[in-house]
């Protein structure tokens, strides 16, 4: 059985403003990154932030750019 996951607050996240992700989720997300499971990222993104879809991919696409070796 999974952990429960921590309550986030969920708020609307201007544009062009960073999301805050608490470590366990930017932990799960560089995971799902690595697995090349992109959409499911961020998907959690979205769902631990309560972002739109844009500031969700963008979110992920700038982890991805930090994260994953240039190829």
């Amino acid at each position: 059985m999974a952990a429960p996951r921590p309550r986030v607050q969920r708020v609307a996240v201007p544009a062009g403003q960073k999301l805050e992700l608490s470590s366990e989720t930017r932990v799960e997300v560089e995971r799902l990154l690595a697995k090349g499971q992109v959409i499911n990222a961020i998907k959690l993104v979205r769902e631990a932030t309560g972002s739109g879809l844009k500031e969700a991919k963008d979110a992920v696409d700038e982890m991805r750019r930090s994260v994953l070796p240039s190829r």
